[in-house]
């Protein structure tokens, strides 16, 4: 299967740019690709359908189909507005739960800094005031 298949895997923005840049080497029609999922509609202008791929022909005319049926169209949208609202609340999650590492964090960074200080017989009014922590905290310490 592997010497009828090729597969490539291809970062989108980057490959553009590099291609923009020249230092991409690409094999076969691999640009050509790069460009039509990047600017599908920009590739069909500069280009006859004549130069194009047989895929690419294809790939193009069915984007027009799915452009021409509202309900494809708006299923699409849907659909992609779901999976930026999934990506959304992820990223909210980790930034979350990030926020509440780093002060988890601080706490413990507090509460070993106001130990050190109890053991140095630093009055616990002056740690309370060093550490922000509550005299019961230091007292537990």
């Amino acid at each position: 299967m592997t010497d009828v298949l090729d597969l490539v895997i291809i970062e989108l923005g980057k490959a553009k740019r590099l291609l923009k840049e020249g230092r991409l080497e690409t094999k076969g029609n691999l640009e050509d690709w790069i460009k039509f999922f990047t600017t599908p509609y920009k590739v069909m202008e500069e280009n006859k359908m004549d130069d194009l791929d047989e895929r690419i022909k294809k790939a193009y005319e069915e984007l027009q189909h799915l452009n021409a049926d509202e309900v494809e169209k708006d299923t699409a949208e849907r659909r992609y507005m779901n999976l930026l609202s999934i990506r959304n609340l992820k990223e909210y999650e980790f930034n979350a739960g990030k926020e509440e590492g780093i002060k988890k964090g601080i706490k413990e960074s507090q509460k070993e800094i106001a130990k050190k200080m109890k053991e140095s017989d630093i009055p616990i009014e002056k740690i309370v005031e060093f550490t922000n922590l509550s005299k019961e905290e230091i007292e537990e310490l």
